[in-house]
């Protein structure tokens, strides 16, 4: 192991390398180092012709982390489970190469990725798996392509034994950027201030194992030998090079929080509801009804993630433990562009361990924002409109997922909504309506669900849908709403049950 600068330590990129990296949005980014990429190729024009393959996007604004790296002729592929997400009107640099065709562009399972990291460390072929069949990935529809320059095959469809699987082949990395919190001077790397393990132990090895170089970016270097063994994360033989960043943020704009990396647990009361609008309250307390006792249930961006505050703050005997795929288990896992830690977690795994314990299918239920949904009950939530934000985990916790509750509001954009009297009032109609007559290229397939007896529940803020064998169904409705009027939002001939239900009554006196 080598002590370098970050510019020596970029060095090691060639033309046309494959690059992988580090990062959760704002969580574990390696900033450092991309920062003294795109200053080389700013200076030199190399490493031209790039591939990126990251399961998780390392950066959480346009312009940061690896959105850094969007130079003209800097990137030919990008492999990614999700891609950068802004929260504004503002789009990522790397998602605008991916619209416009500047660049080839995949999007695979954020799962599948992670353990297409061990496929390659170990000099396996690839990873044999369902996971991805009958979505968007699977060859049937677009093979995880997104734009015409994409042309090659990376996902194939196969049969063995007579079971159809998907078949992705292992890549080969050239350098892996990864991150820690304390080196030794033998390159040993600990976590300790880290809000999430991410990936970064099997990308290393996945860099290893194919010949490949790996360059680490720590807080602090301290002196051999003084790390306590069981506390080192990545040993020292995985990294070839160390660069250290005195001022390096546990999360983009926050320098240190103990509550969300496990440290210390806060005596502080959970995050409030409060500064949430009126319609997701009522989606997220709706939802939470859905989650029994004892409970081991995954939360997704969007208003899934606010399913936990309510629990928390409404029913915190009931013993519902959450998990988030980057690694968190237990705690209240944070929403909107903290999405992905948790304020005191009990526990965290590495994200690839995490994805194993989900494609076992040992958990209660997910609770994810909804994008769009026909009435076959298939979703589209990766690419909606001009907003990509990939698929994520999407797809390997939905195949799973013994209840799929997805929660959002029946329109979007401008929705404004009162609640007087105990009766719901829309003041103003959001622009775009989620409930449409097809979806042509599915992140979840409502038929395969129904085939494999799972649950599927849509959750809004003035009608509940359940996915049927008839298809997607109209069971409860808000006091004041009629069924003419769900109906004029949907884009496909409404199924409505024999017997509607009220939505809870309480919804709608807590929430006013």
């Amino acid at each position: 192991m080598r002590l370098v600068t970050p510019d020596e330590a970029v060095a090691v990129v060639a033309n046309g390398d494959t690059l992988t990296f580090c990062g959760s949005a704002g969580v574990g980014v390696p900033s450092l180092l991309f920062e003294a990429l795109a200053r080389r190729f700013d200076a030199t024009g190399e490493p031209r012709d790039l591939t990126l393959f990251f399961p998780v996007e390392s950066g959480g604004a346009r312009g940061e982390g690896m959105d850094m790296l969007a130079r003209d002729g800097m990137l030919k592929r990008l492999v990614g489970g999700a891609f950068i997400f802004t929260g504004t009107k503002e789009t990522a640099d790397t998602v605008r190469l991916i619209q416009s065709g500047e660049a080839e562009a995949y999007n695979l399972p954020m799962g599948v990725m992670f353990h297409l990291f061990r496929e390659a460390a170990a000099g396996r072929p690839g990873l044999l798996t369902r996971v991805g069949l009958g979505t968007f990935v699977d060859p049937l529809y677009s093979g995880a392509k997104l734009n015409s320059r994409t042309k090659e095959d990376i996902v194939k469809r196969v049969t063995v034994e007579g079971e159809t699987y998907l078949f992705y082949p292992a890549p080969r990395f050239n350098v892996a950027f990864i991150r820690g919190t304390v080196a030794d001077e033998d390159g040993n790397i600990t976590v300790e201030e880290e809000a999430s393990l991410l990936g970064s132990l099997s990308q290393a090895m996945a860099a290893k194992g194919s010949g490949g170089v790996v360059v680490a970016q720590v807080k602090r270097l301290v002196r051999r030998g003084s790390l306590r063994a069981k506390d080192v994360r990545i040993p020292g033989m995985l990294v070839d090079l160390l660069v250290v960043d005195p001022m390096q943020e546990q999360i983009e704009g926050v320098d240190r929080d103990p509550a969300v990396s496990g440290e210390a647990r806060v005596l502080a009361p959970p995050p409030s509801l409060d500064d949430a609008p009126l319609a997701a309250r009522i989606v997220a307390r709706r939802a939470a009804q859905e989650l029994p006792d004892g409970a081991l249930v995954n939360v997704g961006f969007g208003m899934g993630a606010l399913v936990p505050r309510v629990i928390a703050a409404e029913r915190p005997e009931a013993a519902i433990r959450f998990l988030v795929e980057q690694g968190a288990i237990g705690g209240v896992p944070l929403s909107g562009l903290m999405f992905g830690v948790a304020q005191n977690p009990e526990a965290f795994l590495e994200m690839p361990s995490w994805f194993d314990f989900i494609d076992g299918g040992n958990f209660s239920a997910t609770c994810l924002g909804l994008g769009e949904v026909d009435g076959e009950g298939n979703v589209n939530n990766h690419w909606i409109g001009n907003v990509l934000t990939g698929c994520g985990g999407f797809i390997d916790i939905t195949s799973r997922a013994p209840h799929v509750i997805f929660c959002g509001t029946l329109t979007s954009g401008g929705l404004r909504v009162e609640v007087t009297d105990g009766r719901l009032r829309v003041l103003q109609e959001g622009k775009y309506r989620k409930l449409i007559s097809t979806v042509p290229q599915p992140t979840f397939n409502g038929r395969d669900a129904r085939q494999r007896g799972q649950r599927m529940t849509v959750v809004t803020e003035r009608a509940v849908f359940e996915l049927r064998s008839e298809g997607l169904t109209l069971v409860e409705m808000a006091s004041g709403v009629t069924v003419a009027q769900v109906a004029a939002l949907v884009g496909f001939p409404l199924k409505v049950a024999e017997h509607v239900r009220a939505m809870p009554a309480e919804l709608f006196t807590e929430c006013s």
